[in-house]
């Protein structure tokens, strides 16, 4: 709180105030030029995607079993490592292709969602804005209608997924944020828990 109305000035001419030890912890943006007690969210989310019930992660992601075809099913898994989910929570995943720039990113071309029990999924455009698309569908809307650690959102791997992307060498994952929560909590990109579409 002692650096409220401290300025740049300030700081070039080493006059900044010595804060006090016990001093109460604030914030400072553009929209809280005096500063506003920062939320700290008490979740953390992890998505992991399934085949055969089991979650692929680096460790087994190139073994034959969980390499996905065409027509393949498969599940989204998301989870918290701490708290949950609750009734009315949001959550967006962004799905990316090889790299968070590369266009091309498409759902409808790469696989559909079935219905999960805990809430709502919707399909959404540009949700990903550092590849320079916007037409494309990139992303889900996850709405959830009950309190739970974990969802698990079935899909299809469609039938002709391979005129669209590379065979052997096309690699999907995702990032979390959760739009409804403030301040939103930003999880890292979770590259090492794709999956492989090989032929």
């Amino acid at each position: 709180k002692s650096a409220v109305k401290d300025t740049m000035r300030d700081w070039l001419d080493e006059k900044l105030k010595t804060p006090e030890p016990d001093g109460e912890l604030l914030y400072f943006n553009k929209s809280n030029e005096s500063g506003k007690t920062p939320v700290f969210p008490d979740r953390t989310f992890v998505p992991y995607f399934r085949k055969n019930g089991e979650r692929i992660t680096v460790a087994n992601r190139e073994a034959s079993a969980f390499l996905f075809k065409n027509g393949n099913k498969g599940e989204l898994e998301l989870s918290t490592d701490t708290g949950e989910f609750k009734d009315g929570d949001v959550v967006h995943v962004v799905f990316h292709y090889y790299r968070d720039n590369k266009p091309g990113m498409d759902l409808h071309k790469l696989l559909t969602f079935g219905a999960w029990s805990g809430g709502a999924v919707a399909v959404l455009r540009d949700l990903n804005k550092n590849d320079g698309a916007w037409a494309e569908a990139d992303g889900i809307e996850v709405a959830f209608s009950a309190t739970t650690k974990q969802a698990i959102i079935p899909f299809t791997i469609q039938s002709d997924a391979f005129e669209k992307y590379h065979k052997e060498t096309s690699y999907f994952w995702v990032k979390l944020s959760a739009p409804n929560l403030d301040p939103a909590p930003t999880d890292p990109p979770f590259y090492s828990q794709g999956f492989w579409l090989a032929g």
